[in-house]
């Protein structure tokens, strides 16, 4: 398709949309380590079996990215949706390299692995979507 052409316009020059990005990925993980910390009482007051666990898990990976994305969006010019994606997915790429570097699998299958994708893409392109 010769002539197509996508382009994700933004505002405040070259080097704001990084800054936004990143901005927005300290947000993310703040947001992150605040619910992971609630969840932690959660599961030492009530003991939840597994599957609520992993629900949980997904909720936080969705509200962090939705906030990230949210914060992205607002500083793009046009295409907002696209901003907020792509902190979503810069998200779970962050969360898969620390996984990788510590040697510990966060999530024990292929499946549930995908599953983060799609949910930290999803709420980050939610987010882009409200702002």
């Amino acid at each position: 398709m010769a002539g197509l052409e996508i382009r994700m316009e933004y505002s405040g020059g070259r080097t704001g949309m990084i800054r936004a990005l990143a901005a927005a990925q300290v947000l993310a993980w703040l947001i992150t380590a605040a619910l992971l910390l609630a969840m932690a009482f959660v599961m030492w007051k009530f003991q939840p079996d597994m599957g609520k666990m992993q629900l949980g898990i997904y909720g936080i990976y969705v509200l962090s990215c939705l906030f990230a994305g949210r914060y992205t969006g607002k500083r793009g010019a046009h295409r907002k949706f696209l901003w907020g994606m792509c902190s979503g997915m810069l998200y779970f790429g962050i969360l898969a390299a620390v996984s990788v570097l510590s040697k510990r699998t966060v999530q024990p299958d292929a499946l549930h692995r995908v599953l983060a994708f799609v949910f930290c893409t999803a709420g980050g392109m939610l987010g882009g979507m409200t702002a």
